[in-house]
């Protein structure tokens, strides 16, 4: 992409709850990732899907279909120092149509992380 442009593919594997309805439900996923940054400067952009399984598909009246998902993003990140960083994503979690009914969750993720 050029001397001062860099294209990296990840992989990413992800766990956490899934909560609603007075329900929890474990969740798990992998799957590549894209991060896309200039030579230097502090703020990336990425994307990527992943393959994710909940324990339970039913929170409430609210139905996703089936336990296996696809989960898609796009988002960026912020290195605020050589070992702490911000980031922001856009998330899009459905069955893809495999499984009746199909409603999707829509979620905005903030996160921050420390590197070693």
């Amino acid at each position: 992409m050029g001397t001062n442009w860099t294209l990296k593919p990840k992989l990413e594997l992800s766990a956490g709850i899934l909560t609603g309805h007075r329900h929890a439900a474990f969740v798990g996923g992998a799957g590549p990732l894209l991060e896309l940054r200039h030579k230097k400067f502090p703020v990336y952009l990425e994307g990527g899907v992943r393959l994710t399984g909940l324990s339970r598909d039913t929170f409430g009246n609210r139905d996703l279909g089936i336990p296996f998902q696809f989960t898609s993003h796009i988002g960026f990140g912020w290195d605020i120092t050589h070992h702490w960083n911000a980031s922001y994503r856009f998330e899009h979690m459905s069955n893809a149509g495999l499984g009746t009914p199909n409603p999707g969750i829509n979620m905005n993720m903030f996160g921050v992380g420390y590197r070693f």
